[in-house]
């Protein structure tokens, strides 16, 4: 028995809770069930060395109306910007004891047991998907919420997150726009203040493209 990446996959689309999501071939490869709003899916990062597959699979959501308006702004590509998640963890990110990493053997050794723990994992995981980023409300309770409550700390490095939340705090809870665009401004400047190289890349243009998002009705931009 010779396991390769084809192997998993084929083994994968045979399984009744992946029979909803649709697969991509291409970079990044992924099972993802896509709608008019967004896209939420699995994809997986692989690797063959040392005669074994390594495979990562990862979890994210991506909502078009929190990138849409941010794209002329943008520093990256279109189509890197279009690939890219409004939201995504790991497996390790959301439960300490899960796998995330998992290294089959390619002359299929004990593969029937890593498989099994491998969808295990990614049903697990797949349920979270939607029960914490289904909608941009759960989004919000899972993201924004914990910030204004002072129960979570904002990354230390990026700045794309900022864009993003900032558009779903408008769009789900614009009361509470003024006080969220307040902490995260000034986590910016905090960034800002230890050269953070994307936060300079954006340097003064940071204040007009949150001016835009405040005075524009993003949900009319296509």
């Amino acid at each position: 028995m010779i396991v390769n990446y084809d192997r998993v996959m084929r083994d994968l689309k045979n399984l009744p809770f992946l029979q909803e999501f649709k697969y991509r071939k291409s970079s990044p490869r992924r099972f993802y069930i896509k709608d008019k709003e967004r896209i939420l899916y699995v994809e997986f990062a692989c690797n063959n060395y040392g005669g074994m597959l390594f495979l990562e699979p990862s979890y994210g959501v991506r909502y078009n109306i929190l990138h849409k308006w941010f794209e002329k702004f943008c520093k990256r590509s279109l189509k890197d910007q279009r690939d890219s998640y409004s939201y995504g963890f790991t497996g390790k990110m959301i439960d300490n004891n899960q796998e995330s990493f998992f290294y089959f053997d390619c002359d299929g050794k004990n593969y029937d047991d890593l498989f099994f723990r491998l969808v295990q994992e990614m049903q697990m995981n797949i349920h979270y998907l939607f029960a914490h980023y289904g909608n941009l409300q759960l989004c919000f309770q899972t993201v924004i919420e914990p910030y204004l409550r002072d129960e979570k700390q904002m990354p230390i490095s990026g700045i794309d997150w900022a864009f993003d939340d900032l558009a779903l705090c408008k769009l789900v809870s614009p009361e509470k726009f003024p006080t969220f665009k307040s902490m995260v401004m000034k986590h910016l400047e905090w960034l800002r203040s230890r050269d953070e190289p994307n936060v300079m890349l954006y340097g003064k243009e940071i204040e007009n493209i949150v001016h835009y998002l405040e005075t524009t009705d993003i949900t009319k931009i296509r």
